[in-house]
C-alpha cells in the first residue's frame, strides 16, 4: 500500500514501443465491490460473571454491496454483524474498462494504489478512487462497509425517572394515543390520569378531567390511537388528552377490552360486543360458552395474517373471576380471524401438551416483533412467582413460551400493580407500582433504519 497511485499512471505510459496493440479508455466505474472473510469479536459472560472475549469469522461475500453510480456511493444495507472488525478489511474491488483504481490515505490527500491482497481500514467512510485508463479523468466513490453498533435481539432497556404519583397505586393501565403515553389508575380511593411524550419518559403531567371518574375507571380506558376511550357508569366517553371527554353514547358493556381495526370491543355477561364508533354494539360470535371468557387484566392486540395482510388475526386475552374460579391456574385466550364480520371467537383451549400463559395478576399482553408478549405478577389463587420472566406466543395464544430476547431490566423494582404497552417505534414502557420506576425498552434491530437497495 506505500506505492503511490502516480506509479500507476507511469506504468500506464510506459506500455513500450506497441502501443497500437492497446485500446485506452476514457469511461470509468466500479463495477463491484465483495468483502472477504472478516473477524467477529464477541463478548460471552462465565458462569462466575466474569466477561471474556471470543472470534468469529464472518463470511464477508454473504452481505451484498449496492452501488450507487449516481451519488458515487458504495454500501451494504444489511450491516455486518455486531462485533465485526473492520479495520482489517481485505475487499475485491473491480472497475470497467480495467481502470487504476486507488484508496485515499485516512490523513492526507495521499492516493494508494489497491491491491486486492492488503488489508484496508473501513472503519470509518473511504474515498474510492477510479482512474480511467486514458487519463481523462478520476471518479470519487464513498464506500461505507456498515457494521452494527448494535447487537441484534438485544433488548436494550432505558430508566427513566422515578415517578412519585405511581409509589402508592393499587392498579393502573398504559395506552399510547397520538404522541403520548398515558398512565390511567387508583391508589385504592382515587382514580387519576397521568401523561408523558413518548420522547421523554421523564416528566409527567396530571390530567384534570372535565368529568368525576368512577371507581374502576382506569381499567375501561382502551385507545383507538386517536381516541382514549372509557366507561362513565352507563355510558362511553373519549378524549384526546385526558382533560376533556365528549360523551359518544350509551355503552352496551360491561368491560372495554380494547380497539383493533377500527372496531371496538367490550365484554357483557353473554358474550363480546363489536362498534365502530361506539353508538351502537353488535354481539360477536363465540364458538364456546361464555363462562370461559375473561373479565379482568383484558388485553387485546392484533396482528395481520402473513399470508393475507388484508386480515388480521385478534387476540383477546385476561383471567376469569377469582371468585367464580377460584381454581384456575392460567389465563384465559380467546382468538378471531376477521375473514367477514360473522367470523366466531374461538377459545384457546388448554390442551395439556400446550405451554400455558399462567393466571397473574395485572397481567399485561402487547403485540410485539413477530409474537404476543405477556407480563404478569403474583399468581391468582395459584403459586405464580411475580415477575420471574415474559411469555411469548407465536401461534396466537396456544402455546407461551421463553424467548431469551426478552428480559426485565436489570434493577427492576415492583409492589404487583404495574402496566406495559408498546409505541408505534417499538419502544416497550413498564410502569411500576411501589418503586415507581418508568422503563423503556426495544429490541435493537427493531430501531435499526432501512436503508436504500434500488436505484433507478
Amino acid at each position: 500500500m506505500s506505492v503511490l497511485l502516480s506509479a500507476v499512471i507511469i506504468f500506464a505510459s510506459c506500455l513500450g514501443n506497441n502501443d497500437d496493440d492497446y485500446i485506452y479508455y476514457g469511461d470509468m466505474s466500479i463495477q463491484s465491490f465483495t468483502l472477504g472473510t472478516l473477524n467477529c469479536y464477541l463478548t460471552s459472560k462465565a458462569s462466575d460473571g466474569t466477561d471474556s472475549t471470543y472470534k468469529e469469522t464472518v463470511k464477508g461475500s454473504d452481505y451484498k454491496f449496492f452501488i450507487d453510480q449516481i451519488n458515487h456511493e458504495i454500501y451494504n444495507p444489511d450491516s455486518l454483524p455486531f462485533g465485526t472488525d473492520a479495520k482489517h478489511v481485505i475487499c475485491t474491488i473491480t472497475s470497467k474498462n480495467s481502470g487504476g483504481i486507488g484508496i485515499k490515505s485516512l490523513i492526507s490527500d495521499t492516493v494508494f494504489v489497491y491491491n486486492s491482497t492488503d488489508s484496508i481500514d473501513f472503519s470509518s467512510p473511504r474515498h474510492v478512487m477510479i482512474y480511467a485508463m486514458d487519463g481523462s479523468g478520476v471518479r470519487d466513490y464513498t464506500v461505507r462497509v456498515n457494521v452494527h453498533q448494535e447487537k441484534e435481539g438485544e433488548l436494550r432497556w432505558t430508566a427513566k425517572n422515578v415517578f412519585e404519583a405511581f409509589q402508592p397505586m393499587t392498579d393502573m393501565k398504559a395506552v399510547v394515543c397520538g404522541e403520548r403515553l398515558y398512565v390511567a389508575g387508583t391508589d385504592g380511593t382515587t382514580e387519576s390520569i397521568y401523561s408523558t411524550a413518548l420522547t421523554d419518559g421523564d416528566t409527567w403531567t396530571a390530567a384534570t378531567p372535565d368529568i368525576a371518574l368512577p371507581a374502576g375507571f382506569w381499567q375501561n380506558v382502551i385507545t383507538d390511537g386517536q381516541y382514549i376511550y372509557a366507561l362513565n357508569g352507563s355510558n362511553l366517553v373519549r378524549s384526546t388528552d385526558g382533560n376533556h371527554w365528549d360523551e359518544v353514547g350509551a355503552a352496551d358493556v360491561q368491560r372495554l377490552a380494547g380497539a383493533a381495526d377500527g372496531m371496538l370491543y367490550g365484554l357483557t355477561a353473554d358474550g363480546i360486543m363489536c362498534s365502530p364508533d361506539g353508538t351502537s354494539w353488535t354481539a360477536s360470535a363465540i364458538d364456546d360458552s361464555q363462562a370461559l371468557l375473561p373479565v379482568r387484566d383484558l388485553s387485546l392486540c392484533t396482528e395481520p395474517l402473513k399470508t393475507d395482510p388484508g386480515i388480521s388475526r385478534l387476540l383477546l386475552t385476561g383471567n376469569r373471576s377469582e371468585a367464580d374460579y377460584p381454581n384456575d391456574q392460567y389465563s384465559a385466550s380467546w382468538v378471531r380471524i376477521t375473514t367477514d364480520e360473522t367470523s366466531p371467537w374461538m377459545f384457546c383451549t388448554a390442551e395439556p401438551s400446550n405451554h400455558k400463559l399462567p393466571r397473574q395478576n395485572h397481567l399485561a399482553v402487547i403485540k410485539y416483533c413477530d409474537g404476543f408478549l405477556a407480563l404478569g405478577a403474583e399468581g391468582i389463587g395459584y403459586g405464580w412467582r411475580p415477575f420471574t420472566q415474559f411469555y411469548y406466543t407465536l401461534d396466537c395464544g396456544l402455546n407461551w413460551i421463553t424467548d431469551s430476547r426478552f428480559v426485565l431490566p436489570e434493577g427492576f423494582s415492583c409492589n404487583s400493580a404495574f402496566a406495559m404497552t408498546v409505541d408505534a417505534d417499538h419502544f416497550i414502557w413498564i410502569v411500576t407500582s411501589g418503586s415507581g420506576q418508568v422503563w423503556r425498552g426495544r429490541l435493537n434491530d427493531l430501531g435499526w433504519d432501512t436503508i436504500q437497495r434500488e436505484f433507478k
